[in-house]
C-alpha cells in the first residue's frame, strides 16, 4: 500500500516522463530522480528524519515507476 507521498513521487516522475516527449532531448529517468533527491535534501523546511522519509518513499516511487515501465527494476 503506497502512502501519499509515495504517490506524489509517483505523480512527479511520470509527468516528468511524459514532458521529456515534447521535447528535443530528453531526460533520463535517474536524472530526474536525483533531481528530486536534491530538492528534498536542499528543503530547509523540512527535518532530517522527514528528509529520510521523503528520500524513502521517493526511491520506492522510482522503483514502482521502473517495475511499470520495463516490468522489473
Amino acid at each position: 500500500m503506497q502512502n501519499e507521498r509515495e504517490e506524489y513521487y509517483i505523480n512527479v516522475l511520470k509527468n516528468s516522463l511524459m514532458s521529456n516527449w515534447a521535447v528535443a532531448r530528453s531526460t533520463e529517468l535517474s536524472v530526474i530522480l536525483e533531481d528530486c533527491k536534491g530538492k528534498i535534501d536542499m528543503d530547509p523546511s523540512i527535518t532530517s528524519q522527514e528528509k529520510a522519509e521523503h528520500q524513502q518513499d521517493l526511491n520506492e516511487a522510482y522503483r514502482k515507476v521502473v517495475e511499470e515501465l520495463v516490468g522489473c527494476n
